[in-house]
């Protein structure tokens, strides 16, 4: 198996406490003006929260394979290897494969997922279960809801390599081991060797509005705003 990208637990716990003070604008601009990646990083906005939180999530890429079910014999082998092979921070980003009319994920599963230690999970189909989800705090962002199960329909074939997921600018390759930041406006994916770099420069960011925010507060002119902290 190739070599994935990892962060200490110690790492992640950092990471977690840093982004998730966090909104998705400052991130955003920090990859946009400051990173640069050189592949599209922004999720499709038909990802959304499943259900009504505001809080951020925030974790490591830890990411799922799906496909429309072939062989029934084996639909649950690589399903319970996936699931005993997550970890505390982590986030499982699921690529379905398949219909986004049908649900990949639920109350059920979100239990023993977050039992293993996800923190969260991103479809780029649908989910279902949402009052248990809710009542759980476990945090999923979906391309909708819809009560249609994927049992007999769908499986899971892989997990833990690259994978694409539609984007705003283009195919996002998620890796194993690249950081997700996702908030209510949206999904952005940090690759592992710039994500201490983007929360660094974020936290700047974060400052400099927060100044921007008392100037306005304080019933400064825009023209001196502008001189004294720049375009916003």
């Amino acid at each position: 198996m190739k070599e994935i990208n990892h962060f200490t637990k110690n790492e992640i716990e950092i990471l977690h406490d840093g982004f998730s003070r966090l909104y998705s604008g400052v991130v955003y601009d920090t990859l946009h003006e400051d990173i640069k990646p050189p592949m599209p990083y922004v999720l499709s906005k038909a990802i959304k929260p499943s259900w009504d939180f505001d809080e951020v999530l925030c974790g490591v890429a830890f990411t799922v394979q799906g496909a429309t079910l072939t062989d029934k014999s084996h639909a649950n082998t690589t399903y319970v290897d996936m699931l005993s092979s997550l970890y505390d921070g982590c986030i499982e980003m699921i690529s379905s494969g398949i219909d986004n009319k049908i649900s990949v994920f639920g109350e059920i599963t979100g239990k023993i997922a977050r039992r293993e230690g996800a923190v969260g999970t991103i479809i780029d189909a649908c989910t279902r279960d949402i009052k248990g989800l809710k009542s759980d705090g476990y945090k999923v962002f979906s391309e909708g809801v819809s009560m249609i199960d994927a049992l007999d329909r769908w499986q899971i074939v892989d997990f833990q390599i690259p994978l694409p997921f539609q984007g705003e600018d283009g195919d996002v390759w998620v890796y194993p081991g690249d950081y997700i930041f996702a908030d209510c406006d949206g999904v952005l994916v940090i690759p592992h060797k710039d994500t201490f770099r983007t929360l660094e420069i974020a936290e700047e960011r974060k400052e400099r509005e927060n100044r921007i925010r008392d100037l306005i507060k304080d019933g400064i002119p825009v023209a001196e705003i502008l001189k004294k902290e720049g375009r916003w």
